[in-house]
C-alpha cells in the first residue's frame, strides 16, 4: 500500500520537536502505565484478600464487562478522537461534538450495561456454565460501575485532544 501510494506519504524525519515528542511520549507512558499497575494491583490485593476462586470469578466478570467496553466504547472513542482533534485545530473547539457522541454512547451503553447488570445470572451460565455462576455478582456490580463511567466518557481523549496529558 505504501508503494503504491507513495506519492501520499510524507515522511519528515528530524530533531526539531524532539522535546515535544519526547515529553508526549513520556506522559502518554506514564498515563498508561500507572493504569496497567493499578489493575495489576487491584487484582494481585484481591487474590490475596479474598482467594483465588474469588479472582477468578471476578476476573471472568470483568472479561463479559471489558467485552462490551473494548469492542463499543474504545472504538467509537478512537474514531471520534480523530474528528476532535480536527475541529480542536480548525474551530478551536468540539463541544458540541463531544456533547452529541457522549449522548450517543450513554444512550446505547447504559441499556447495555443495565441489562448485562441485570441479567447477569442467565448470561453467565450460558456462556460459562455453572460453574462459574459465582460471577454474576461480580459481574452486576461491575455492571454499574460500567453505567457510571459512560457518563464521564472519553475524558482522556478529551485530554489528549486539548494537549492537557499532565492534568490526567
Amino acid at each position: 500500500t505504501n508503494l503504491i501510494g507513495r506519492r501520499h506519504i510524507g515522511l519528515r524525519l528530524g530533531m526539531t520537536n524532539h522535546r515535544r515528542v519526547l515529553g508526549f511520549g513520556l506522559r502518554m507512558l506514564s498515563i498508561t502505565a500507572v493504569a496497567s499497575v493499578s489493575a495489576r494491583l487491584s487484582e494481585l490485593f484481591l487474590g490475596q484478600i479474598a482467594g483465588l476462586t474469588a479472582l477468578g470469578l471476578f476476573s471472568r466478570a470483568s472479561g463479559l464487562n471489558n467485552l462490551l467496553w473494548d469492542n463499543i466504547h474504545t472504538v467509537i472513542a478512537r474514531v471520534v478522537t480523530v474528528d476532535f482533534a480536527q475541529q480542536q485545530r480548525t474551530r478551536g473547539e468540539f463541544r458540541g461534538s463531544y456533547l452529541r457522541v457522549t449522548a450517543i454512547i450513554t444512550g446505547f451503553l447504559w441499556p447495555c450495561f443495565a441489562g448485562i447488570g441485570l441479567l447477569s445470572g442467565p448470561i453467565v451460565l450460558n456462556i460459562y456454565g455453572a460453574n462459574w455462576a459465582g460471577a454474576a455478582l461480580p459481574l452486576t456490580f461491575l455492571s454499574i460501575g460500567s453505567v457510571i463511567a459512560t457518563a464521564a466518557t472519553m475524558t482522556s481523549e478529551v485530554y489528549l485532544v486539548c494537549s492537557e496529558q499532565g492534568r490526567q
